[in-house]
């Protein structure tokens, strides 16, 4: 799990500023290193101590924006009580800035979280349709890898994107070019799921050439293309985890 930033603030007037009414936010992107976004860190503690120093550099930022007050979390008691110790001065002469509270969650990887319930162990897939499902993501970026076997040389074409929000705008599937540079090939209101995201890049890239329908693209695609909370709209309380 890694280190999280959870806000609970109010402004001068009691209330916090609140996209569309929402009052539970969500901000996901790749695993936060010492050297920057990074799928493979070297330990726990260093990601988790990324994380908080990024945690209290965004609440002085809140704070200096309005927001009355903030509160910065990490996952269980052994790793707040080792974030204190490390991180007490900071937090200490941060005005504003206190050590446990709820409203945005930063990193908390959602939907690795999401894919555990149910399980042995975990709590009921209840917690999504009650809780889960009222965060807002309002900052997301989920970069994917893919590849697919052609006909002709190189007879495998490897590609990449990612699944990008940045609210107000919209759900965007962004195809990695040459270069690096990231470019939108679709966008819409709604989330798009991972598999709707990989047939995004395919089609950007012309390799989506299978029939609909057909036996080939069913063995590429697979019977199943989503998750069971993409697919529990009738089960689940709120739909701010969607828009």
């Amino acid at each position: 799990m890694s280190g999280s930033l959870t806000a609970e603030a109010e402004t001068a007037s009691g209330r916090a500023p609140e996209p569309d009414g929402c009052k539970r936010l969500e901000v996901e992107f790749p695993p936060l290193t010492a050297q920057g976004f990074d799928a493979n860190f070297k330990s726990s503690d260093e990601y988790i101590d990324t994380n908080v120093q990024l945690a209290i550099s965004a609440a002085k930022k809140l704070r200096d924006a309005g927001w009355k007050r903030i509160h910065v979390i990490v996952p269980d008691k052994g790793e707040f009580n080792r974030s204190y110790r490390m991180f007490r001065g900071a937090i200490e002469n941060t005005e504003g800035v206190v050590t446990m509270g709820a409203l945005v969650l930063w990193n908390l990887e959602l939907d690795t979280l999401r894919s555990d319930l149910g399980l042995f162990g975990f709590p009921s897939k209840d917690l999504q349709y009650r809780f889960l499902s009222t965060f807002k993501p309002v900052f997301y970026i989920r970069p994917r890898e893919y590849s697919k076997s052609i006909a002709a040389p190189p007879y495998v074409v490897n590609y990449s994107g990612c699944l990008f929000r940045s609210y107000p705008g919209p759900w965007q599937c962004m195809l990695n070019e040459s270069g690096g540079q990231m470019v939108s090939v679709a966008e819409r209101q709604e989330r798009f799921n991972l598999g709707e995201l990989k047939e995004e890049l395919l089609t950007a890239m012309g390799l989506n050439t299978e029939a609909p329908g057909s036996a080939l693209s069913f063995l590429r695609r697979g019977y199943k293309t989503s998750t069971w909370w993409e697919d529990a709209r009738d089960k689940e309380q709120y739909g701010d985890w969607r828009t």
